[in-house]
């Protein structure tokens, strides 16, 4: 008898004809022939629902043909599952043949086994091998799997397609796969790992590696995966491996420390840590061992990029003797590691050699070493070692490049802080400090301040010796703003100003100094007539001497203002401040337009009678250099604007400080003096004759107008300047200072009548 499997096509249903349900229905076998079906022929009590997979015997009478005994595919029995698999396996679709395949496992579970051998006994090789092959790519449990190599007497792995096996299977029949892939040939032993390799246990792909059947990088990304699962479990003790990887080795041998040993020369040291990324504690001791053994240095062998800051500061010593042992070698490890290394491990590496280095973490190298004098840290015994043995001899700490420059900017600070005159001597000895504006700035200021001078013949000192240094080209204004506001901080009041420059009013963002004076009517500090919220001009605002702004180094000899708390623009430190902020300002305009030279300002000598510290020594001088701030040349002799003096200075009208630069300025009132284009005052007799100023185009006088706009925040009446001659010049209301508000400045004007307003 035939054995079909199908879905049915109809069963059941209203008849108009008889006037009752049908009792039959039909089939529709998977080879597309529709079978008759009969209630009578159908084997459970619920009738057939359209679409159910069914199996049934087929008959054939007078020519019509019809299923017989049919049940749902998961109630059929053993043979005839088997029979349907063997006939039509290859016309199932997918949902059929997972049916069948579940209900061959179900059936083979629920009976006796007699039933299956006595089937299974009648196949020939083809079909034996096929219907097996079913029962295992179905995901048969390993107990269905015993069933029938019990009962048949067959081994899965003669009779069976390996790709169709389960990963329970694998991992139950491991030991035997190793076995038998180890008699075969070459070529056919990587035909069958090929077949499981996606399905295989940790400890097989090993084996496979250790004995060479397997190469890395494997083909898949998740069998790479686990063979690192297998990688990072040989740092567990407590893990068991199966005999046929532990035969590999001698018994008595550690299985870990042995595949180590065979994995360095297979795949490396960088691979085999892969793996546990930065989790080396486990596995290390085991490396290392094995390395050693093996006549290995550790870290000359590996890449230092697997590296976490962690393990490198825990290990700064090591890594530091692989440097000394190899130097320049392991320059690609060291630039790894670079941006992850501790501060000593850093310094040494600056020390050794690695200059880049330790420029680019300059920043950082810096606190490190002035936490080494403040005591907040300690050379570690290796760094102090290579300092003996290798640096000293050399010169010492000092004369090593990028190293040095900090030591001796710190020891100069240590020195000045100590009030130790040494720090005049090691300013003069080092090219480097002499191209630190601060150092500079604090060399010249306290030498003087320490020889008992007086404050305003050092500040007409130290100001000549700073325009002597700039014109050396030893300082560079535009490059060390950083240090400007270190020793000058802002208070960020005076952070926008007016600039003149190549012919026209520009406003540009500055960083200014603060240079706040106390306002005593109103119980405050102003900048340049604005209030100051945040002054810096008292200092405290650093604990250690290495973040000593000029307020507090000032404090710390004692230097204070003539009343104590209370800064007045003729207080030494002020002047100072704003010095070197109208220094920045016209900084960008100090260049010889034809040849781009710095220009300087005139020079002379003057008598001053003061002392300096000279070859260990205090020395009465009574000469010094003046500058004339106002008036610079071009140096450059072969320039045609050589020598030749043009006048650069702030206006000094109310709330303006625009620059005025005769390569700019067009008109001088009749008292010689420019006019400023930034608000038109030129000198103290327009200002009372002409209090809203000249035009500094043609020279005629300027008229003040209201508009009948409001400022959006102020709300205040919005006002222009425009030249009563009409040559054309205007200052918009966006740019008019407060001087053009106050009521000194008139007469006021209505824009749109002219009239006189009152």
């Amino acid at each position: 008898m035939k054995h079909g499997i199908g879905t049915v096509k109809w069963f059941g249903g209203y008849n108009n004809k008889t006037g009752k349900d049908n009792d039959y229905g039909f089939v529709e076998d998977v080879s597309g022939q529709d079978f008759f079906l009969h209630k009578s022929e159908w084997q459970e009590e619920a009738a057939p629902s359209e679409g159910l997979l069914v199996t049934y015997s087929i008959l054939e009478s007078k020519g019509r043909w019809s299923a017989s005994s049919a049940s749902p595919v998961e109630y059929s029995t053993f043979t005839e599952l088997a029979t349907i698999a063997d006939e039509y396996w290859g016309i199932l679709n997918r949902v059929e043949r997972k049916l069948v395949s579940q209900g061959l496992t179900r059936s083979l579970r629920a009976m006796g086994m007699q039933e299956a051998s006595d089937y299974l006994e009648q196949l020939d090789d083809q079909q034996l091998k096929k219907v097996i092959n079913i029962l295992i790519g179905s995901g048969s449990s390993w107990d269905v799997v015993c069933k029938i190599e019990e009962q048949t007497g067959l081994n899965i792995l003669d009779v069976c397609d390996w790709s169709c096996f389960s990963r329970k299977l694998v991992l139950h029949k491991s030991a035997d796969i190793v076995a038998r892939i180890n008699c075969e040939s070459d070529e056919r032993a990587k035909e069958l790992i090929g077949s499981v390799k996606s399905k295989a246990t940790l400890d097989m792909l090993a084996y496979w590696v250790l004995t060479g059947s397997m190469n890395l990088p494997l083909e898949s990304a998740s069998t790479q995966s686990r063979f690192d699962n297998f990688l990072h479990g040989l740092g567990d003790s407590t893990l068991h491996y199966p005999d046929y990887l532990t035969g590999l080795f001698a018994k008595e041998v550690n299985l870990a420390k042995a595949c180590i040993a065979k994995l360095l020369k297979i795949i490396g040291i960088n691979r085999i840590l892969k793996p546990f990324g930065n989790e080396f504690s486990e596995i290390m001791p085991l490396v290392k061992g094995v390395m050693k053994e093996e006549g290995q240095v550790f870290l000359l062998e590996v890449d230092w990029e697997l590296f976490d800051s962690d393990y490198i500061a825990q290990n700064a010593e090591e890594f530091a003797q692989a440097v000394r042992a190899e130097g320049g070698e392991l320059s690609e490890n060291v630039e790894a590691i670079s941006s992850r290394a501790p501060n000593d491990l850093l310094m040494f590496l600056g020390l050794a050699g690695y200059t880049s280095i330790a420029d680019r973490n300059r920043v950082a190298l810096t606190q490190y070493i002035q936490g080494v004098y403040l005591k907040k840290y300690e050379f570690p015994e290796y760094l102090k070692s290579y300092v003996d043995e290798e640096i000293k001899p050399k010169g010492g700490l000092m004369s090593a490049p990028v190293i040095g420059d900090i030591f001796v900017y710190s020891q100069f600070l240590a020195y000045l802080f100590q009030k130790d005159i040494k720090f005049i001597s090691l300013f003069e000895q080092s090219s480097y400090l002499q191209t630190r504006l601060d150092a500079f700035v604090l060399k010249e200021l306290f030498a003087l301040l320490m020889s008992d001078n007086a404050y305003d013949d050092v500040y007409r000192i130290f100001l000549g010796k700073l325009w002597q240094a700039i014109s050396a080209c030893h300082l560079d204004l535009s490059n060390q703003i950083d240090q400007i506001l270190s020793l000058f901080p802002s208070c960020g009041t005076l952070s926008i100003q007016s600039t003149f420059l190549d012919g026209g009013l520009r406003r540009e963002n500055f960083s200014l100094s603060c240079e706040a004076v106390y306002w005593r009517k109103q119980d405050a500090y102003l900048c340049r007539g604005r209030s100051c919220l945040n002054p810096k001009i008292n200092g405290g605002q650093a604990t250690e001497y290495f973040g000593y702004s000029i307020y507090d180094w000032f404090a710390h000899y004692d230097i204070s203002y003539m009343e104590a708390g209370k800064p007045s623009a003729r207080d030494f430190p002020i002047k100072l401040a704003g010095f070197f902020n109208r220094l920045r300002e016209i900084w960008s305009v100090l260049h010889c337009r034809d040849c781009q030279s710095l220009m300087l300002p005139e020079l002379k000598y003057a008598r001053v009678e003061h002392t300096v510290f000279e070859q260990g020594q205090f020395v009465k001088k009574d000469m010094a250099p003046a500058y004339r701030l106002t008036v610079f040349k071009c140096p450059n002799i072969s320039c045609i604007d050589h020598g030749v003096g043009h006048y650069i200075n702030h206006c000094m009208g109310f709330d303006c400080y625009s620059l005025i630069d005769d390569r700019d300025c067009q008109a001088r009132c009749d008292t010689g003096r420019y006019i400023c284009k930034g608000c038109g005052s030129c000198c103290s007799d327009h200002a009372k004759t002409n209090p809203v100023g000249l035009c500094p185009q043609c020279g005629d006088g300027l008229v003040l107008y209201e508009t009948d706009e409001r400022e959006p925040y102020s709300n205040r009446v919005k006002r222009v300047v425009r030249c009563q001659a009409g040559c054309g010049f205007e200052i918009g209301s966006d740019k008019l200072s407060k001087k053009f508000y106050q009521e000194s400045c008139g007469p006021v004007f209505s824009l749109d009548s002219g009239r006189d307003l009152p």
